[in-house]
């Protein structure tokens, strides 16, 4: 679950008094910001950067607190897991997301022979921090692949699949990726908060010019469809898209822009997964470690 669909998720009342008590807060949320701008900027842009924890440890009987490794990063600290022996999947949750909710994918992918390395981002699940960004989550990804690399394939989920593009932008080397419901733009999920939030766009406008301008980067630069074909066009990069039609959270056609653009990613489709339901599909992992392997099979004949 993404931070949006966390923060709007219904309460134990009746579908009409719920959906007229948040047109309610809407409109009052949308005539403050007109009243006091900043102030609605600054409580966007900390829901912006807030992923939403888990409300109790949901972790898996392999991937616990207690078997965890703890990774200096940023003046925080990262749960970082580390299983099997060989080439090295680097797994990457979502937004909100943690990394027992890759569990059912460990043994598969030990068992074709690889060593399975996941971790909690900053701020999320286990991990130190509140708050953070694309640029944060990245790199993560960079120093956990330095630490456990060199990374043969990564699989990421969700907002973990642009987090894991800004990262190869920006020096981090791999052959193979898994996409799994990969949104397409920063600026069009704020379009999307914003307008569930009943915020004027200036006071979106406002927010992402601040953000833009204290992190150092134009959000256009995230966009995934437009990184991942300028990757694609300048190294060898081989892409497996995973989607389910009926996504609520990442629109299926989210992928199918993705795979517009770079004509030679595959485009996996699944029916009835939704979005998170996608991490325990097993005809998902299935596909993902045939992926992955034939990666390796491939480096080991040349």
């Amino acid at each position: 679950m993404n931070a949006t669909s966390a923060f709007f998720a219904p309460k134990k009342s009746t579908n009409v008094r719920l959906s007229l008590d948040q047109l309610i807060a809407r409109t009052a949320r949308g005539a403050a910001a007109r009243l006091f701008p900043a102030r609605a900027e600054r409580r966007l842009r900390d829901f912006m950067l807030t992923p939403q924890r888990p409300a109790a440890d949901n972790a898996s009987d392999l991937v616990r607190s207690d078997n965890a490794q703890r990774v200096p990063y940023a003046s925080r600290w990262l749960r970082v897991w580390s299983f099997g022996e060989g080439p090295t999947i680097l797994l990457a949750h979502g937004w909100s997301g943690y990394a027992a909710q890759f569990d059912a994918w460990i043994e598969p992918l030990v068992s074709a022979g690889h060593r399975v390395v996941l971790f909690d981002a900053p701020a999320h699940g286990g991990s130190g921090g509140r708050q953070t960004n694309i640029m944060d989550m990245a790199g993560a990804i960079q120093h956990v692949a330095g630490l456990y690399g060199p990374v043969h394939a990564i699989i990421a989920h969700s907002f973990g699949a642009p987090a894991t593009l800004f990262a190869l932008r920006h020096g981090l080397s791999v052959g193979r990726l898994v996409l799994m419901a990969a949104p397409l733009s920063l600026t069009k999920f704020s379009l999307f908060v914003a307008h569930v939030l009943g915020l004027p766009l200036s006071v979106r406008g406002r927010m992402q010019r601040n953000m833009e301008r204290k992190l150092g980067f134009r959000w256009d630069e995230t966009d995934t469809d437009t990184v991942l074909a300028d990757l694609a066009a300048t190294r060898p990069l081989d892409v497996l898209l995973v989607h389910d039609r009926r996504d609520r959270e990442v629109p299926f056609a989210s992928s199918e822009r993705i795979a517009a653009a770079v004509p030679s990613a595959r485009l996996f489709a699944t029916e009835g997964s939704g979005h998170t339901r996608l991490l325990r599909n097993s005809a998902v992992i299935a596909e993902a470690a045939r992926f992955v392997r034939a990666a390796n099979d491939t480096r080991r004949a040349a």
